[in-house]
């Protein structure tokens, strides 16, 4: 089960809170919350603080989206592994 949630919002951005399980079936579902706030012109903050976890085969989904205009907010260390395997590490060469 996945329970998608406005929780913010200004003129120019808006944030939606994603809470349990992310799987391939929700994928469609979150990508049309998302469409619907970037089509307003306005910024999307994904919160991921309640995502409890991204199935494998939803991976691809938040790497595409936050390479836009979405960010991703509040992911667990576990998470942020798990969606982009350390893309987030930062002073390694």
């Amino acid at each position: 089960m996945l329970k998608i949630t406005e929780t913010g919002r200004n003129d120019c951005s808006v944030t939606l809170k994603l809470e349990g399980r992310v799987s391939e079936e929700w994928v469609s579902v979150i990508r049309a919350a998302c469409d619907e706030v970037l089509a307003s012109g306005c910024l999307l903050a994904l919160d991921m603080s309640d995502v409890t976890f991204v199935e494998r085969h939803a991976v691809p989904f938040f790497l595409e989206i936050g390479s836009g205009r979405v960010t991703l907010v509040n992911c667990s260390p576990f998470l942020r592994e798990q969606i982009c395997g350390g893309c987030y590490e930062s002073g390694s060469n």
